[in-house]
């Protein structure tokens, strides 16, 4: 405890005795210089209570072994404790995936998805899960004491039983029905905040959280600008930033960045999940009845799932995909992203590619850097938000290589079975080239990035650039709760967890700070590769008129994919979804109606914006294949 804090003198005790306070010993009671009895009221105190300059307390029915911060504010409590030596949740097990415990982790106040995603998903390393519980422990005892913490300027009102909690400055309590051994993470900056009616027991919550409106949170960790509310459960759960959780349930869920779901008839359960969203009535099963509820599932981050939705998990759903009805048979469509899955006569069938010309994801991909919801600048989460990424364009390559090889299976048959489902013929090769058409996109968008940032000014200066990608190789990728890196990187990092050369929880976070830092390079480096590939060359052959043809596609694929873009928007201004306006007048009325309400195609903003962008592309793109073609 650095700060001076004094016993109470004979005056003082008097005042709070007039003032309806009692304390089972005086000499307990410490305080900070700029302490006012006058502001103390109406409060029973136990032991080892320390209170802070300018703090008002009223009405607490019993407080006990706390730090009261400076300027916070405690009133109507009916109980606000510390019992024995605690962690404050710190230290916790959360049984992520399988229900049993087999992927448990323990949270802590700083812990980072990706941290959780090691932890949860490399159990196949023990020796990094060993040294990864090790550095927790050693900050587990560094922070539990038997006293504990309200910090600085926070204020807690109408609250029920709280025990064994620490806060941090500047956040609000309110209502709350109960806080059970956890740790409300909070700075002025990035504000924390509980709600009415909220009982929460063993957890930790980060700094701009919020939790409220009758929320159940048990074993979970809830990451920086998440919220729950509206009466959601969650249990033995982790969630990554910017999850946004109402009204249903959640059962040992990892919920990387962007996991919502907004209905009071949806469970997540036994699953992985990011930039995820939960249809109504959207369901998983994780067990047969044989050996417990100890099957785990993976939805690729941007899945959606339709109203009613089931999916037998073990299952793997390809990234961006739609789900649409029950899916009774084990699914691995991993290699086919942007897929839609329809049910049809109690099969699943996989239209390959299909989602890639819908408004909806590309809507999705927009909107979520604009709805990040933390706040300060000490972020935990790393998250590339890039629809189109190595790891997503890698399984796009894949994919052309499964539906090469599937098509002589085509011959007179109108299904092909694939991995528990079905792929309907006359939908390869339409998926064949709209998977071709977004690789082209963003190998032509890369490489117009590159250039236009780039100082060249002859054919060589532009070989050097493209040559810059043969220094290294990276291999196959991966998506680490929300972080797109290469899986080589990931493995470094869990390599010096192994050796003891990361020392602290710090450290760790760091490690991951510098693999996103260092995305844009190991970026590039996947970008030549694949061109090179592509162009049946080796990188150091790439020439600059070799990139007026790439950089031609990325113009026609941006033209054609932004076209389907707004094709499938024209959808949402036709005749049928003009049904139910306009509701007592004609034709007209209907039609003016739905203008008023909706606007139109022409004024829309999404359909603006992707014109928008199709014509600056194209400028780009003419501007850059002139400047090569007079090399």
């Amino acid at each position: 405890m650095t700060k001076n804090y004094r016993k109470l003198d004979q005056e003082e005790i008097s005042i709070l005795s007039g003032n309806g306070c009692s304390a089972e010993n005086w000499d307990e009671i410490k305080v900070e210089e700029g302490f006012s009895p006058g502001m103390i009221r109406n409060t029973r105190f136990g032991k080892k209570v320390y209170i802070g300059a300018r703090a008002e307390i009223d009405s607490v029915r019993y407080l006990s072994c706390y730090i009261i911060g400076q300027s916070a504010v405690l009133h109507n409590i009916d109980y606000l404790a510390t019992d024995g030596i605690s962690s404050f949740g710190n230290g916790t097990h959360v049984n992520l995936l399988n229900e049993t415990g087999a992927r448990a982790i323990r949270i802590f106040d700083d812990m980072s998805a990706q941290t959780a995603y090691v932890f949860a998903m490399y159990r196949h390393r023990p020796t990094a899960i060993t040294a990864i519980n090790n550095l927790i422990d050693i900050y587990v005892n560094k922070i539990s004491s038997d006293v504990g913490i309200v910090g600085a300027y926070t204020k807690i009102e109408n609250c029920g039983y709280i025990k064994n909690i620490r806060t941090g400055e500047d956040a609000r309590i309110k209502g709350a029905s109960e806080l059970k051994n956890g740790t409300v993470n909070s700075t002025s900056e990035a504000p924390s905040r509980i709600g009415r009616n909220v009982i929460m027991r063993n957890f930790i919550t980060s700094s701009s959280a919020r939790i409220t409106d009758g929320a159940v949170v048990e074993k979970c960790f809830v990451g920086q600008g998440c919220e729950i509310t509206k009466g959601f459960s969650a249990e033995h759960s982790f969630f990554s930033a910017n999850c946004f959780l109402a009204n249903g349930e959640a059962v040992s869920v990892f919920a990387g960045p962007y996991t919502v779901s907004h209905h009071k008839s949806s469970l997540l359960i036994g699953g992985m999940f990011s930039f995820f969203n939960a249809g109504s009535g959207s369901n998983q099963s994780n067990h047969y009845y044989r050996l417990g509820p100890v099957h785990q599932g993976v939805m690729e981050r941007g899945c959606k799932t339709g109203s009613g939705s089931y999916i037998l998990f073990p299952a793997r759903i390809g990234a961006f995909s739609v789900v649409k009805g029950r899916h009774n048979t084990n699914l691995d469509t991993s290699l086919l992203p942007f897929s839609y899955l329809i049910e049809y006569n109690g099969d699943t069938i996989i239209v390959p590619g299909a989602n890639l010309g819908s408004v909806g994801a590309a809507r999705d991909a927009m909107k979520w850097p604009k709805r990040d919801m933390r706040k300060g600048v000490d972020f935990k989460d790393r998250i590339v938000y890039k629809m189109f990424n190595p790891y997503i364009v890698g399984k796009m390559v894949q994919a052309i290589e499964i539906l090469k090889d599937l098509s002589p299976k085509f011959v007179g048959k109108e299904y092909v079975n694939y991995n528990g489902a079905k792929i309907k013929t006359s939908s390869i090769k339409k998926a064949i080239n709209l998977y071709n058409l977004a690789i082209d996109k963003y190998l032509g968008g890369i490489i117009a990035a590159k250039l236009n940032n780039s100082d060249w000014k002859n054919a060589q200066d532009v070989a050097d650039i493209m040559d810059a990608g043969s220094r290294s190789n990276y291999g196959e990728w991966c998506d680490v709760a929300g972080l797109i890196t290469p899986v080589s990187i990931v493995d470094m990092v869990v390599h010096n967890i192994e050796r003891g050369t990361i020392y602290s929880i710090e450290e760790l976070n760091g490690s991951f700070l510098h693999v996103e830092k260092n995305y844009r390079e190991f970026e590039w480096i996947y970008v030549v590769r694949l061109l090179a590939s592509r162009l049946g060359k080796a990188v150091n052959e790439i020439t600059a008129k070799n990139l007026i043809p790439v950089l031609e596609r990325w113009k026609k694929s941006v033209a054609v994919i932004d076209a389907m873009l707004c094709d499938d928007a024209s959808k949402e201004f036709s005749a049928k979804t003009m049904i139910s306006y306009g509701i007592d007048g004609d034709e007209d009325i209907k039609k003016a109606d739905f203008a008023a309400v909706r606007g139109s195609y022409d004024h829309n903003y999404f359909v603006k914006g992707t014109k928008d962008h199709t014509h600056r592309k194209a400028v780009s793109a003419d501007r850059l294949i002139d400047a090569l073609w007079k090399m």
